[in-house]
């Protein structure tokens, strides 16, 4: 059977803007979007201005699934202590997620 992919980047798009709606108007789910993670900010971008020395403002970065897959868990793999170190390399933090294919009609 071929499983349904996943989509996963940098849409520059805010989490309510046209991109991630249309995807989960769609179905597919916003990896971020567990239970857990809803006091947890996600940002994973600055916005304009100088990176250094300030906290990430703003969640560009996504990983969607499709039915048939559950998200187990997500994170931002950036420490705090470490903004400064990762904003001199992008302007974006990596975003990771621990994902699993559900569907049990294989």
């Amino acid at each position: 059977m071929t499983r349904p992919p996943i989509i996963a980047g940098d849409f520059n798009d805010a989490p309510d803007g046209p991109g991630p709606a249309d995807l989960e108007a769609a179905g597919w789910v916003d990896a971020w979007k567990l239970e857990r993670l809803v006091d947890v900010d996600g940002s994973t971008n600055w916005t304009a201005g100088a990176r250094r020395g300030r906290p990430p403002t703003q969640r560009l970065d996504y990983v969607f699934v499709p039915a048939g897959w559950t998200v187990v868990d997500a994170a931002v793999l950036a420490p705090a202590e470490r903004f400064d170190w990762f904003a001199e390399r992008s302007d974006h933090l990596p975003l990771s997620a621990v994902i699993q294919w559900s569907r049990g009609d294989e």
